[in-house]
């Protein structure tokens, strides 16, 4: 572990659950602590993105203090971001928290940001300290192919789950209305991160616009075709996130929208 105290923030590097070193950013109070946590955010974010930053530092200006990093292959974080998965995700959140637990901080609280919010879920199982005040389980269930994906909701039925969150993965996502027609048969309801399978029947989705990403990224690949080295590119992080809810099939559901999260949806179909 390395440390180097600056102002109110303490960077501080860990060795996450492939080996490689990750970097992270402790945010300190200034007055007495309250307690510690980790933040988990989505995994094209990093520690510096402005959503992680502001959160953290708010939850230390209110006495607990923070600890956000980069994932695997992010930011200042070793490794290869292509090598990673949910599953390292939640394991990293893990490492981080136990890296607190180490350093005489054991953490009293999980904060997560877009699929981050599912890590932290998954992870407080394996987080002694968090699962005590979580009171809450998480089961998860994978497939890699389409043919893998009604198995999988069988087991998360079977297992009595009471919601879904969907990741973002191609398997799942393509075409956009083939995941909400298989949750639908389970009759439980479920956020995605993916617009388009809320409007082909999803109940809601919360993530960044990935048709905006597509342009950013387009506009990538000009520099470069004009000469521009990727290594002295910046790399843009989302700072907007969607929540579209589709009203349709909360009624069908029988689940009610609160009018005060109907008002911070982005859409209402």
């Amino acid at each position: 572990m390395k440390e180097d105290t600056v102002s109110r923030s303490e960077k501080v590097s860990f060795q996450g659950s492939t080996g490689e070193l990750l970097s992270g950013v402790v945010d300190l109070p200034d007055g007495p602590i309250k307690g510690w946590g980790v933040f988990s955010h989505g995994f094209t974010l990093g520690k510096d993105s402005p959503s992680a930053s502001r959160m953290c530092k708010a939850l230390a200006d209110n006495g607990v203090g923070m600890l956000r990093f980069d994932n695997l292959g992010l930011g200042e974080s070793a490794g290869m971001w292509s090598e990673g998965s949910f599953s390292h995700k939640v394991a990293d959140t893990v490492k981080a928290a136990e890296f607190m637990r180490d350093s005489g901080r054991p953490i009293s609280l999980l904060v997560g940001h877009s699929f981050g919010g599912a890590a932290v879920l998954a992870a407080a199982q394996e987080i002694p300290e968090a699962a005590r005040q979580l009171g809450i389980q998480v089961q998860i269930v994978e497939a890699r192919t389409p043919d893998e994906l009604e198995p999988a909701f069988s087991a998360a039925v079977r297992e009595r789950a009471g919601a879904i969150l969907a990741n973002a993965d191609p398997v799942w996502s393509n075409p956009p209305a083939l995941l909400p027609q298989l949750v639908a048969r389970t009759g439980l309801p479920a956020i995605y991160l993916v617009r388009a399978q809320v409007l082909a029947g999803g109940l809601m989705s919360y993530g960044p616009d990935f048709v905006e990403l597509s342009r950013r990224a387009a506009g990538y690949v000009g520099l470069i075709l004009k000469g521009a080295k990727p290594g002295d590119l910046a790399i843009e992080q989302p700072t907007k996130f969607d929540l579209v809810i589709n009203l349709k099939t909360a009624k069908a559901l029988g689940v009610t929208i609160p009018q005060s999260l109907q008002v911070q949806a982005e859409l209402i179909e």
